[in-house]
């Protein structure tokens, strides 16, 4: 059950009311005079709850991936707070400023839009172990914009977070170059969880806001299927009906694998009718040998 504290103008979201109890008794305490401290939960708080449902809170996340993700690192014995962001505009919104801001991880921030990156770099709240790039994200130039700023080829880092409204699925098929404990990309819930299928690569793809925002990137099980083989392998332990976030295979033990046909959990339905608007656009079955599928012929055969 999800749960609001408005404090100073900012709605906080919580899936669970125990949880959100916990913060706002926490705010009491402390007396919080900025929303950047209302979430500081001590680790053990974490370590004494094993279901990911129970954790997730939102103060710069979409939606709960700020209780998650920090969840997922009380778990992790020896977490790298070092993270890759891209698609992340003026970084308001993201699933790695609370981290920066609570924890004091550094990384890199990438965005296509350079009003967004001049806005990044004026913000005082920011520290300064953040490299920020202002580039439009391609299969050809993602792995030499990470090692040409800060990165070395095959270092390990906390945090891969994948956003770009587009090519999200091949950008990340692409990276060679680094090796994240955790990977978060987003997903298109309109292609459903049945099919693995995404938009064909197209280097200057940009989203078509007119459509509804429901042709563009790839289905969850697309990015399921890549995370499989995807370096050494990753495991799907999350969805939010935006967000697919996964564990890498060796740090695994700890969690439980999320069943991605188990859709009462899920929550989001599948919008059909917003597709049928792109219906003669192409999409790429992953899943069946890369074959080249109309948005129509998709969703014939998925009885839509």
């Amino acid at each position: 059950m999800r749960k609001a504290i408005r404090m100073f103008g900012k709605k906080l979201m919580f899936n669970s009311i125990p949880l959100g109890q916990e913060i706002l008794h926490k705010c009491q305490q402390n007396d919080v005079i900025y929303p950047l401290s209302i979430c500081y939960i001590e680790t053990e708080y974490y370590k004494a709850r094993e279901k990911i449902g129970e954790v997730g809170f939102s103060v710069f996340s979409q939606n709960d991936e700020d209780g998650v993700i920090q969840w997922l690192f009380s778990k992790i014995e020896t977490p790298v707070k070092k993270f890759i962001e891209f698609g992340v505009q003026d970084y308001q919104q993201s699933n790695t400023r609370y981290l920066h801001i609570k924890d004091g991880w550094g990384g890199l921030l990438i965005d296509g839009d350079e009003k967004f990156v001049n806005y990044i770099n004026h913000d005082y709240r920011l520290k300064n172990n953040l490299n920020t790039v202002h580039s439009f994200i391609t299969v050809e130039n993602i792995n030499e914009i990470i090692l040409q700023n800060g990165f070395y080829k095959n270092e390990e880092i906390g945090i891969l977070s994948i956003d770009i409204d587009g090519n999200d699925y091949w950008v990340w098929q692409a990276i060679d170059c680094i090796n994240p404990q955790v990977v978060i990309c987003e997903y298109n819930t309109c292609f459903g969880y049945d099919k693995a299928v995404t938009i064909p690569y197209k280097e200057d793809f940009v989203i078509d806001k007119r459509f509804v925002n429901s042709y563009f990137g790839a289905s969850a099980k697309a990015l399921v299927n890549l995370a499989k083989t995807w370096k050494g392998g990753y495991t799907l332990i999350y969805l939010n009906g935006v967000n697919a976030i996964f564990v890498r295979n060796d740090l695994i033990a700890t969690f439980v694998e999320f069943e991605i046909d188990n859709k009462q959990k899920l929550p989001y339905t599948w919008t059909k009718e917003h597709l049928m608007r792109k219906k003669m656009c192409k999409l790429v079955d992953v899943g069946s040998g890369n074959n080249l599928i109309t948005v129509k012929e998709f969703l014939e055969s998925t009885g839509g």
